[in-house]
This record gives C-alpha cells, sequence and structure tokens, in this order.
C-alpha cells in the first residue's frame, strides 16, 4: 500500500489522555484470543464507551478465564454475568459472544512508568450487576453497596 500523509514530527508520543475516572457503558466491539505467560487462557475485549461526554473513546481489557475456586475467578464470573453470557455451572461458549454485547463496568485511571516516563491509562476496575438506573455522572458506590443493591433488586439473600 501506497501512503501520503502530512506529519507533524512535534506531535511523535505524544499518546492519548485517559477519560475520567468513573461508571461507563461500555459495548465490546472487538475480541482477540490469547494466552497469558502462565498458559490460561485470555481474552482481550475491545470495548468503546457507549454514552456521555467520552463516548467513541475505547480501552482494552486483558480477561483471563480462571476456573471456580481459583484465586480471581470471581472478576471472570462478573465479566461473564456483566456482558449477559452464562455464568454459573458447566459453561460452554465462544468468546465471539462477546462482540456486539453492552456491559456496565467501573473505569479507573492506571498510571505505571515506562521508559523513565508516567503513562496513564483506561483499566476497568470494576464489572457492575444489576439493572439499577445508569449514569456516566453516577455517584461513586462501594462495591459491598453494589452487591446490596443487586442482592435485594432480584430478592436474593445478601451474601454477607
Amino acid at each position: 500500500m501506497r501512503v501520503q500523509i502530512r506529519a507533524d514530527a512535534a506531535e511523535e508520543n505524544q499518546g492519548f489522555e485517559p477519560f475520567p475516572e468513573g461508571d461507563y457503558l461500555l459495548e465490546c466491539v472487538k475480541v482477540e484470543d490469547k494466552r497469558t505467560r502462565t498458559g490460561r487462557d485470555m481474552v482481550v475485549l475491545e470495548l468503546k464507551v457507549s454514552e456521555g461526554p467520552s463516548a467513541g473513546r475505547k480501552l482494552w481489557h486483558n480477561l483471563t478465564l480462571i476456573p471456580a475456586g481459583e484465586k480471581g475467578h470471581g472478576f471472570t464470573v462478573a465479566a461473564l454475568h456483566a456482558f449477559g453470557l452464562p455464568y454459573d455451572g458447566e459453561l460452554d461458549f465462544s468468546t465471539e459472544d462477546f462482540i456486539g454485547r453492552n456491559a456496565r463496568a467501573h473505569v479507573a485511571i492506571e498510571e505505571r512508568e515506562w521508559d523513565d516516563k508516567v503513562i496513564k491509562s483506561n483499566k476497568v476496575q470494576l464489572f457492575l450487576i444489576g439493572d439499577g438506573p445508569f449514569s456516566s455522572q453516577a455517584p461513586r458506590v462501594s462495591a459491598k453497596e453494589r452487591v446490596v443493591a443487586a442482592s435485594t433488586a432480584n430478592n436474593d439473600e445478601v451474601p454477607f
């Protein structure tokens, strides 16, 4: 392919500013199946913000598919539940099933050092479960309050 563009060297490695921390409705637009360094199955979810001032912005989330009884399994279950996929019992699904589905999540800003620079990026911190009202401007609610709200909305007993 032949390319013809105008380039500005002053913009080299400028990167992107992350969008503000908060609760967002995210649509999965693409998946890529991978393996972690330890050999676990993982799916890289390309997520797009669906509403609000950050609509159209993207972030990527590495979802490691951890079996029941192992540390981190709860995050796997919450992600499957949030995207409306089967999340309990013996599961059989395709990672392609994430595509086109929406989930609510709390997105944080992560800072890390790379090549003597601080890099900021967005990271899914927590998938949100339940049918309550959603707003990207919603006040922050603790994880315990979210579990109580989701459980009481479904007339279930609170698990603590």
